[in-house]
């Protein structure tokens, strides 16, 4: 559901009217919408959708999209609504709490694919995506092999690009998540032609791919690794063409 999202919304961004023995641009404009309407009903009513594996990933962009396209204050202000969104939940910068927690008794680390790894004082400010990082810290793991990391960042690249892209960063308010799907592209380094299993694996399609490395570098800040070949290191955010990078610092 979160890749298809990601396609039909990066699909409303393009120049076409109509494919070939496809429904109209507006037909899928107008379901998307509803999608935003019906999606912040739920969370209105109390709904939401909190981190759980590889389950309720994709929802908060229909909802902003929905608000620009209707010109709704309420939906437009979704970032600062108090909802649960995976994404939002599950993304974040690598500060000292966490660390501690790490190198604590407390620290109950989902060990499902066998490795786990703590945060070390190299990795402040590092974005991570934790499994069910805000409501259970301590079942954080910073290894790459983490379970269901690979299906979560998977399924974000098409509606991060879509936000990019409306200039809607600072309106979604949760930075982390555009630093850590950077940082999860740069990772796995995916660009493989005619590989479909790969852009699948990475961004959800061969289309989302095909966008991303078109026009990612043309929205900045972009984060990179200091290393690339190094899964943990620190990076920084960029500003391309600038040559100017500066290091985003964890909260306490």
């Amino acid at each position: 559901l979160s890749k298809e999202i990601g396609e039909g919304a990066l699909m409303l961004l393009l120049d076409f009217d109509q494919l070939s023995g496809s429904p109209t641009k507006d037909l899928l404009l107008m379901r998307f919408v509803q999608l935003g309407v019906d999606l912040a009903g739920i969370a209105d009513a109390g709904g939401g959708w909190p981190s759980n594996g590889g389950h309720c990933m994709g929802r908060k962009w229909p909802i902003l999209f929905a608000g620009l396209m209707l010109d709704d204050e309420h939906m437009k202000n979704v970032g600062r609504w108090t909802t649960d969104f995976q994404e939002d939940l599950d993304t974040f910068y690598v500060a000292q709490t966490h660390i501690d927690i790490t190198h604590s008794d407390d620290w109950d680390p989902d060990d499902r694919e066998g490795e786990v790894l703590p945060y070390e004082t190299a990795h402040l400010g590092l974005p991570e995506w934790g499994i069910r990082h805000t409501a259970f810290p301590e079942q954080d793991n910073l290894s790459w092999s983490a379970k269901y990391r690979s299906i979560n960042y998977s399924a974000y690249p098409g509606w991060v690009l879509a936000a990019l892209l409306m200039d809607q960063r600072d309106t979604w308010n949760h930075e982390s998540l555009f630093d850590y799907i950077d940082r999860s592209i740069a990772i796995e380094n995916p660009y493989y032609p005619g590989d479909y299993q790969r852009a699948m694996n990475v961004y959800g399609s061969h289309f989302i791919r095909d966008m991303w490395d078109t026009y990612r570098a043309d929205y900045p800040p972009q984060w990179v690794p200091d290393d690339s070949s190094d899964l943990y290191g620190a990076g920084s955010q960029v500003m391309p063409g600038s040559g100017f990078m500066f290091q985003l610092m964890a909260s306490p």
